[in-house]
């Protein structure tokens, strides 16, 4: 029964991946899979039936694996000099350790129904800051594309675009 959650993740991982990707829209990609798994989340909180958990599992499961690649590729792709790539995918890397930890705290330490509001409020926080976020660059390239004569390197260089 560990199967089929991971392997519809793998689907909708690679769906999101290509399609963020093919439309350069990311920021909105991880914000559509925390859609998804609140959805996931508010079903499984408001249903007391062990199919119905099930498949919520699978929509949460799916929504929140896919988030990682997600951000990942989105802080390589806008972090310029090897070094402070280095350092920005090291960061994130524990980030995601760090909530896995957190998680396994929480769920041995509170219910499950607030654990439920916890992780509803967390997904809710992550898709409001990657919209944001989305936002900041796109008004960043607006400004790079006002300042075209100076001529500096990195992601203060006139030609430098982020990924949104």
């Amino acid at each position: 029964m560990t199967i089929p959650p991971y392997a519809a993740a793998l689907g909708v991982a690679l769906f999101v991946g290509y399609a963020s990707d093919y439309f350069a829209v990311r920021g909105v990609s991880i914000g559509l899979c925390n859609i998804l798994t609140i959805i996931g989340l508010g079903i499984y909180f408001g249903s007391q039936v062990h199919l119905v958990r099930y498949g919520c599992l699978i929509i949460v499961i799916s929504g929140s694996l896919s988030v990682v690649g997600l951000i990942t590729a989105w802080v390589a792709n806008n972090a310029f000099p090897y070094i402070r790539r280095a350092s920005a995918l090291a960061i994130s890397g524990m980030a995601f350790g760090m909530g896995l930890i957190m998680m396994v705290w929480l769920a041995g330490n509170i219910g499950r129904d607030t654990m439920t509001v916890v992780l509803l409020a967390l997904a809710a926080a992550e898709g409001m800051i990657s919209i944001v976020n989305t936002v900041w660059l796109r008004w960043k390239n607006e400004m790079m594309n006002c300042m075209r004569e100076d001529d500096r390197y990195g992601d203060d260089s006139k030609w430098f675009m982020y990924t949104l």
